[in-house]
């Protein structure tokens, strides 16, 4: 019985011993059964992804079909796949691609993949069409196969050769037009054609020798210029036309460019045509009539604010206003010189909402170079007042985006009467400058007629005072002895009423 006993407790402490394995093979076992579930799920999926991709997918072995989806079916004419399986592939490759399709073979074999290339074939029934075609290696049956993919281009082809047959009778066109560059470019900002101006000036600004089937974009070596380049060319492809104006670079030039996209006869977007004017001449012309008619205005405005009835710091602030808003100016300050403590007074003072924000600061720099103008007897001018000034705080210019200033003196009979001193945001060149020297003129002459009207005024006033308030007989009479002017004390002696 003893040893019966002890036999029984072996296998139960066999068995304690066992279980964990067998939970462990079993849980191995379901492993297993989930990876094989999942394999064939993704090999199902897979197969599903070929079936009905809507490219060409096959599978070739020792040169030989082996696998052929039904796209690929399709594309050369076959009933089904199954019309293809062992027929030698080269059957429907053209004789122009056999030896570069062998010589791809050859590169899968060895493991390496065969990269997307133009080939053609040759359908079923004859019909040959050209092919994008790209293979890798794909493991058969312990042996290395070839998986192609292929997509019909064949109309893509034709849309092409459309392209050129149609530029080949536009070439004489567009090189008889003398002003204009013109040039069309594919899908792929490829040259399609371009007329001999447009040829010309690619060499001028970018040295480049430009070719029929190169990316244009290629040829520009400007970062910048090419990014906008590709901006435009992608809106045209986009079905859209428009016109722009933009600067060549490094160059005082401007061209308008005419941008339409080409269209198939379907309607498809298969290219870009572009038409370029030389509008510099053009502009400058604009530019010239608008800085005319800007003149003109600028001059009418300080014309009538010098010429109003009104007191001369009305007129000055005025004028100050004018000069701010029609030449771009920051602010505009206008000092008088008080002949008597031989000091400057602020008259006027304008600015842009824009700039000078605090006026205080603003006038303090203006009267330092007021004060210059005045010591020196002549116009003080800089565009390069960030680099640092002896004169202007430098800081304080950055701070308001001011980077010139100009002191004028206001001349008459070479006396100074007053100073016209202003900072811009802009450089100052002449076509501003000049129209502020004939301002500071015309603001001089207006201050001293201003002064004279004032001390005839003051003087008349002063006289009739003293006329009324005189204890004689005064009076004035025309020749024929009537009285024109009496005052008070006339009319008390002679007894007559005013009226």
């Amino acid at each position: 019985m003893t040893d019966e006993r002890k036999t029984k407790a072996q296998l139960v402490r066999e068995l304690r011993t066992l279980r964990p394995k067998l939970k462990k093979i079993e849980k191995s076992e379901e492993r297993r059964k989930r990876s094989k579930d999942a394999l064939q799920e993704s090999e199902e999926r897979y197969r599903r992804l070929v079936e009905g991709s809507p490219d060409a997918i096959a599978v070739h072995s020792e040169g030989k079909f082996v696998f052929v989806n039904l796209a690929g079916a399709k594309l050369v004419g076959a009933q089904s796949p199954q019309e293809l399986i062992g027929k030698p592939i080269l059957d429907v490759v053209h004789p122009d691609s056999r030896s570069r399709v062998i010589e791809r073979i050859r590169q899968v074999a060895n493991g390496k993949k065969a990269p997307l290339y133009e080939e053609k074939f040759v359908k079923l029934d004859g019909t040959v069409i050209d092919v994008d075609v790209v293979g890798i290696p794909y493991p058969y049956r312990g042996k290395t196969a070839t998986q192609v993919v292929v997509r019909d281009i064949t109309e893509r082809k034709r849309a092409e050769e459309s392209i050129k047959s149609q530029i080949i009778l536009v070439n004489s066109i567009i090189n008889s037009v003398k002003d204009t560059l013109i040039f069309a470019l594919d899908k792929n900002y490829r040259y399609l054609a371009f007329n001999e101006n447009h040829r010309q000036e690619m060499i001028r600004v970018y040295n480049a020798n430009i070719e029929v089937g190169k990316c244009m974009l290629d040829y520009v070596n400007v970062p910048e210029v090419k990014l906008l380049a590709k901006a435009s060319f992608d809106r045209v492809l986009s079905g859209e036309s428009f016109t722009e104006i933009q600067q060549q670079p490094n160059v005082d030039i401007q061209y308008e460019f005419d941008w339409s996209p080409i269209n198939s006869a379907e309607g498809e977007v298969i290219g870009i045509n572009v038409f370029v004017r030389n509008i510099t001449e053009r502009k400058q012309r604009e530019e010239e009539q608008a800085y005319v008619t800007r003149l003109h205005k600028f001059r009418s405005e300080m014309t009538y604010s010098i010429n109003r009835q009104v007191s001369l710091g009305e007129i000055l602030q005025q004028s100050a206003e004018v000069i701010t808003r029609n030449l771009d100016i920051a602010c505009a300050h206008i000092w008088t010189m008080n002949r008597e403590t031989n000091s400057l007074e602020l008259q006027a003072h304008a600015e842009l909402s824009t700039h000078c924000s605090e006026s205080d600061e603003c006038i303090h720099m203006g009267n330092l170079l007021a004060s210059k103008v005045v010591a020196e007897g002549q116009t003080v001018a800089s565009n390069s007042i960030r680099d640092g000034s002896s004169l202007i705080d430098a800081s304080w210019a950055r701070h308001h985006n001011i980077i010139a200033y100009a002191g004028l003196p206001l001349l008459v009979e070479n006396q100074i009467v007053g100073v016209l001193t202003v900072f811009a945001g802009t450089l100052l060149l002449e076509p501003t400058l000049s129209p502020l020297a004939g301002s500071a003129v015309t603001l001089a002459q207006g201050i001293v007629r201003k002064r004279a009207e004032e001390n005839l005024r003051q003087s008349e006033d002063r006289y009739r005072d003293l006329v009324e308030h005189s204890q004689d007989l005064i009076c004035t009479h025309d020749l024929q002895g009537r009285l024109l002017t009496v005052n008070s004390t006339a009319v008390k002696l002679l007894g007559y009423s005013l009226d």
